[in-house]
């Protein structure tokens, strides 16, 4: 090796969040910097900073993946679009290469180190990465609703990047893989625990499709920004963006119909985003009344999946008894 030599360090990224430090810092509390008030798993409400929230060690942590991985992969997404399918067959390649070069073998110790922390690194951080340049192209979008311009959406490329955004947000995060595999583990176990294996690939998958169903149906749903002037601000969760259609209720287990899917998304204690397919509110900006803001607030902290995230310790108090309501039905259902 040339003594010009010179290696490029790449960090190893294993604390992977699935909710964005970034659109947390909404919630900040007004006299602490970077803190927020959250609930914790012993029910109580806690003012800590934002980092380390909604993360987990190496939750989209690449795996070997063998040929029943790739059989339920392609049970998922065998009537998608081709997008998602090239996705999957492209992830798939990728992984048999990876596996090859892994089990290569060399009688050069340090060369054999070497192969495996760069090899810890591409599984430590492919999806993480991927996730991170989803955020990025809407930060400038978050931040423009955050301040109740909704103008920004008039651009279509900065709709779509959103769009791209919110589908992977719903679909990323440690709750929906929870809620699914504790479906399919009733049905059954083997299945759940390969499920569980490829959830990293399987996750940014279903994101896609969420994506792609939000863009082409955008002529369809009705797009609201809504305003909250009262005297309770929204909350946000671990699973921030939900289904809030008013006929869904927690026990819901049946397939929903086509126009039961209203996508709710806060923005900030101020904004909420709404994507509806019930009509509830008009297009454009809506200044919503109390009973909008609780009913809203109540289906947020139902599901969560460990805590909910405000700017006021009394708002949490009082929606933490609500956290996790709708995993625990799944569990004992």
């Amino acid at each position: 090796m040339s003594s010009n030599h010179k290696s490029v360090f790449v960090p190893r990224k294993q604390k992977h969040h699935y909710v964005w430090g970034h659109y947390l810092s909404r919630w900040e509390v007004a006299d602490k910097e970077s803190y927020i008030w959250f609930s914790t798993v012993k029910n109580t409400a806690v003012c800590d900073s934002i980092s380390g929230r909604c993360c987990q060690q190496n939750f989209y942590k690449i795996r070997t993946l063998d040929r029943i991985h790739f059989e339920v992969i392609r049970s998922f997404f065998g009537d998608s679009d081709d997008n998602v399918i090239k996705q999957a067959d492209d992830f798939f390649e990728k992984n048999r290469k990876l596996k090859i070069v892994e089990n290569m073998t060399s009688n050069n110790e340090e060369k054999e180190k070497e192969k495996e922390k760069c090899i810890n690194i591409i599984k430590s951080n492919m999806f993480e990465e991927l996730h991170t340049s989803i955020e990025n192209f809407s930060k400038e979008i978050l931040t423009s609703l955050a301040n109740g311009k909704l103008e920004v959406l008039d651009n279509k490329e900065n709709m779509i990047n959103f769009l791209n955004f919110l589908g992977h947000q719903e679909m990323r995060t440690e709750s929906i893989k929870h809620r699914f595999v504790e479906t399919i583990k009733k049905r059954n176990i083997v299945l759940a625990k390969k499920v569980e294996e490829c959830w990293f690939l399987a996750s940014f998958l279903f994101g896609i499709r969420r994506a792609n169903s939000l863009i082409y149906g955008r002529a369809r749903d009705r797009h609201t920004l809504l305003i909250n002037e009262t005297e309770e601000p929204f909350i946000t969760s671990d699973q921030p963006v939900i289904n809030a259609h008013p006929s869904l209720t927690l026990e819901s287990t049946q397939q929903l119909a086509d126009d039961e899917y209203d996508i709710y998304y806060p923005i900030s204690p101020i904004y909420g985003y709404m994507i509806h397919r019930s009509k509830r509110f008009e297009e454009g900006k809506v200044t919503v009344s109390i009973d909008i803001v609780r009913e809203l607030n109540k289906k947020i902290a139902q599901n969560s999946n460990k805590l909910i995230i405000g700017n006021q310790e009394n708002i949490v108090k009082k929606y933490k008894k609500y956290v996790g309501t709708k995993i625990k039905l799944i569990k004992t259902a």
